[in-house]
C-alpha cells in the first residue's frame, strides 16, 4: 500500500524513546470524504485480517480510539517494523 488513496494524505514521521526507535505512519482523511462509520468499518477489517495472521497494518488504539480529530481533520496513527516495513505486529 505504498500510494495513498484519493481520501486520504499520509504524512510519516518517527520519534526516539530513549534507545529505541519506534516509527509511525499518519494517515489523514480528508474532510467530508468518509463517515467516521465507514473508516471505522475499513479500521475493524483489517483488525479482523490481522487476527487471521494476514499480513496487515491495523491502526494502533491510543486512548481506546483509532479514529483521532485534530482541528476538523481525522487521522489514524499505524506501527512500523523495526526494520522499517508496515507491519500489524508490535
Amino acid at each position: 500500500m505504498g500510494a495513498c488513496s484519493p481520501s486520504t494524505a499520509t504524512r510519516t514521521g518517527s520519534t526516539k524513546y530513549g534507545w529505541r526507535r519506534a516509527a509511525r505512519r499518519g494517515e489523514v482523511y480528508r474532510p467530508a470524504r468518509w463517515s467516521d462509520a465507514a473508516i471505522l468499518e475499513e479500521h475493524d477489517f483489517t483488525r479482523e485480517l490481522a487476527e487471521r495472521e494476514i499480513p496487515v497494518v491495523t491502526a494502533t488504539e491510543i486512548g481506546g480510539r483509532v479514529l483521532h480529530e485534530f482541528q476538523g481533520f481525522r487521522f489514524a496513527v499505524f506501527p512500523r517494523r523495526a526494520d522499517g516495513r508496515q507491519s500489524s505486529r508490535t
